[in-house]
């Protein structure tokens, strides 16, 4: 497993280990924005074995970008959905999705 990046970093800095991005899944609502590119845990485009687990919170920054198997972020991915799962992660995406539809639906009144 490689962590690429996950806290609150400036570019450069050591990553925080994973122990504390388990701590955060259990108290801070995932950003559903990432839903939309790869639902937080997607197959590398150039490696059939290797995955990346990546997304941020809704309220708090603290990026995270971790490769590995399958295997390696199974429990991660675990952590992930079971956030998805909370009261707070699906008002957010409710909110979120009505902010994407309402964006979608300008598109289609745009008159030059």
């Amino acid at each position: 497993m490689k962590v690429e990046v996950c806290g609150s970093k400036w570019a450069g800095e050591k990553p925080d280990k994973v122990s504390s991005l388990f701590a955060m899944l259990a108290k801070e609502p995932l950003d559903p924005s990432f839903e939309r590119y790869g639902n937080f845990f997607y197959r590398a485009d150039n490696d059939r074995n290797l995955y990346h687990i990546d997304g941020n919170f809704l309220h708090i920054s603290y990026v995270f970008r971790i490769s590995g198997t399958k295997a390696e972020l199974d429990k991660l991915r675990r952590a992930c959905r079971a956030n998805q799962k909370t009261s707070a992660y699906l008002e957010a995406k409710r909110e979120e999705d009505e902010r994407y539809a309402k964006r979608e639906l300008l598109k289609g009144d745009f008159r030059p």
